[in-house]
Formats: C-alpha cells, structure tokens, sequence
C-alpha cells in the first residue's frame, strides 16, 4: 500500500537524501547538493505541485521521487529515485504515469539512467522508453602537474569574460556541438539556462576560450563540483574547420593545468558513443579513462 502526491518544500531534506542515496550507488557521489535541489523546486519554469510527485508508505516511508523538469520548448527532462529497499518496480511506473498525465502530446522525455541501475533501466522500459545513445564517463586523477599544452601558430587561450563572451561563447559551443551524437540546437536562453550562467556555480574564470585573432574557435566549460571535489569539464568542442590541429587537446590540458592548480586533482567529464569526431580518444590519449557508464532512454507522448 502506497500513496502518491506532489513534493512540497517541506519534503526537501527527505527528497534530497534519497537522491543522494541513489547518486552514490549510481555515481560514486551525490551530483547535486541541497541547495541545488532547492533552487531547482524554486526556479520560475517549475512547478512543484505540476512536476513532482513522491511515493510514501502508509506509515510516511518515503519510497520514492520523481520530477520532470522542462528545459526545451517540447522537451523535459525525467528522474526517477526509489528507496532501494523499500519501492518496487510499481512505485516508480506509476510516479512516472502520474507525470505523463499533465503532458501534452508530442512533449518528449529524456532520462539519463546510470549502467548500474538495472532497476530503474526496467522501470523507464515498461514506461514506454526507448534506450538511445550511452555515454561515458571518464576521469583523470592527477597527481603531478598536467603536461602544457601545445597551441597551434596563431591560437591563444583567455577566460571568458561575462557581459562580453556570452553570444559569440554560445554560438561557437553549438557548431562545435553539431558533429556529436545527441546534437540538439539550443536558443541562446535554453543554452544558458542549461550553461548555468545566472548560478552559483558559474565561474567564469574556467571558462577557457581558444581564439585565432578575433575569431572564437574553440570553446572548454568547466565547473567545480564541490559535492564530490571534482572539476566537470562539460561541454569541450572545436569548430570543424578547426579541428586536427591539436585544439582540443590543448583546451582539455589547460582545463587540467586550472583545476590542478587549485589544488582540485580529480577530473571528469561525459562523452556520447555516438561521437563523430571520436572524443573518447582523445580524452584517453590525456590519459583519462572511463569510470562509469549511462545510457539515455527517451519517449514521445502520444
């Protein structure tokens, strides 16, 4: 016997223990921390009460949480967390039915599940999701300063400068982004919302911007993980026309040099299997491996 209704403020420290509980199992670490979760059940596009809805027992168990989270005009983001011990496969089919109740037709899903959550792979395939493109997640332990990267005649590097940088920043990082396996065009606010240029964690200083001249062709977008002390080198890309002259591998070792010289020596980043410039490669040839592994599941409503 279970009940289900949407999450409250009230709910946050519950909710949020139970996704670190799954984070760690899934990832080694919590992604997000309290305050993260917070400012996401407040952000203006999303609505407690139309986005969330949580499972609990009949004597106030918490067995499970799931959100949608719009983040494209006709896309939203699914998550799903269940006790480990206590939910079932039922809890967390019907968390996501009641989600899917309130959406319009043609809205598409997209759920990141990690390799290791067999349950969740289940749970998200009886839904009526298909599982599309799987990504890596590789990472480099550093424990003596990173090799100095090597630019190519003419190429510099500086930091992004805010008030400044955003348009042309935006601009390169979706060409850069065309060859890769989930390419999906952006407006510039859905791009900065995504870039969490108005948060906390921005910080522009590991931003690193490769340019020839006055020209933007290169782009590596890092932050600092305070959960897990760990740099993300998220979006990392190379304008075609640029590309094979070591730009790359340049961003990534300054990435490295930055992170290294803040004393923060752990360095992640995801890279899809459907890379067509074959990314993987390069991050191995820096010496980085692959720790963990995801894969995306998505679905239409109808």
């Amino acid at each position: 016997m279970f009940m289900v209704r949407p999450a409250t403020l009230s709910d946050l420290d519950t909710v949020y223990n139970l996704i670190v509980q799954q984070n760690t199992a899934d990832f080694g670490h919590a992604l997000l921390s309290i305050e993260d979760l917070r400012q996401r059940w407040q952000a203006p596009d999303f609505s407690l009460s139309g986005h969330s809805q949580i499972a609990f027992s009949a004597d106030d168990q918490l067995l499970g949480y799931a959100e949608i989270r719009p983040y494209h005009p006709t896309q939203f983001s699914t998550q799903l967390y269940l006790s480990p011990t206590l939910s079932s496969n039922e809890i967390g089919q019907q968390l996501l039915t009641v989600l899917e109740a309130s959406l319009d037709p043609a809205i598409q899903l997209i759920a990141q599940v990690s390799s290791k959550n067999a349950r969740n792979q289940q749970i998200f395939a009886a839904a009526g999701y298909e599982r599309g493109l799987t990504f890596h997640i590789m990472e480099i332990e550093m424990t003596e300063a990173p090799p100095a990267p090597v630019w190519p005649a003419g190429v510099r590097v500086r930091p992004f400068t805010p008030n400044h940088d955003e348009q042309t920043t935006y601009a390169t990082d979706e060409a850069a982004s065309q060859d890769k396996g989930y390419a999906n065009p952006m407006s510039f606010t859905a791009w900065a919302k995504r870039m969490g240029l108005n948060t906390e964690r921005f910080d522009p200083e590991l931003w690193f911007l490769a340019c020839h001249e006055e020209e933007l062709v290169g782009v590596a977008l890092n932050f600092y993980l305070a959960e897990s002390e760990c740099g993300l080198i998220d979006h990392l890309g190379v304008r075609r026309n640029w590309r094979g002259r070591g730009i790359g591998l340049a961003l990534l070792q300054h990435s490295f040099a930055a992170f290294f010289a803040r004393e923060i020596k752990k360095v992640q980043l995801s890279v899809d299997s459907g890379s067509l410039t074959n990314a993987p490669r390069l991050y191995e040839k820096a010496g980085m491996q692959t720790v963990q592994t995801y894969h995306i599941y998505s679905k239409t409503i109808i």
